[in-house]
């Protein structure tokens, strides 16, 4: 009979952000390559690593078994900060932890659920993508108890022709997708 292996969260990413090699951590957590990266992509989903902290270490997004029954559109991960605001406010602000062309989860935004705000994602340094706004609905918050800032979910209700181009070249090219 198979018995499920458990690693402690918190000491995995300590070791991550330690240095150790994926090696390293299929040794000492005694790790096959496939179960390593399903420990990267949980990790990542769960917003306790952003993806560019894993860079060089996931196999290729074929190769990574997620399923994604329970979502309409895949989710993409900033390859470096993206910064979000919301319109005539740059005092909540917070940075994209995942995005799609339906929706957005955001580290740092105050929202409460069902509210509609106007965000406003910030253009990036590379000029890639242009600054771009759009209306959003809050569809979930999520305290992390004792972390702070919290996350907030939206789905996209309203985006004009010119920032669904931007939005595409944001989930296009400066995203890491699994799946």
């Amino acid at each position: 009979m198979k018995t499920k292996k458990t690693l402690t969260a918190t000491a995995f990413i300590d070791d991550i952000r330690g240095g150790l090699s994926n090696a390293e951590l299929m040794e000492k957590y005694q790790l096959s390559p496939k179960l390593i990266q399903r420990a990267f992509v949980k990790l990542v989903q769960r917003g306790d690593l952003y993806p560019m902290e894993l860079a060089g270490r996931i196999t290729p997004p074929e190769h990574i078994p997620i399923s994604r029954e329970r979502r309409k559109s895949l989710r993409q991960y900033p390859a470096c900060c993206v910064y979000v605001h919301e319109k005539g406010n740059m005092t909540n602000r917070g940075v994209v932890f995942d995005i799609s062309d339906m929706g957005l989860r955001v580290k740092g935004i105050s929202a409460a659920v069902d509210a509609v705000k106007t965000l406003v994602i910030e253009a990036d340094e590379l000029d890639v993508f242009e600054t771009f706004s759009f209306e959003a609905a809050c569809r979930w918050v999520e305290p992390e108890p004792g972390r702070s800032p919290y996350s907030a979910g939206f789905e996209i209700t309203y985006i004009s022709e010119r920032d669904l181009e931007q939005l595409l070249n944001l989930t296009q090219l400066q995203t890491i997708s699994f799946g």
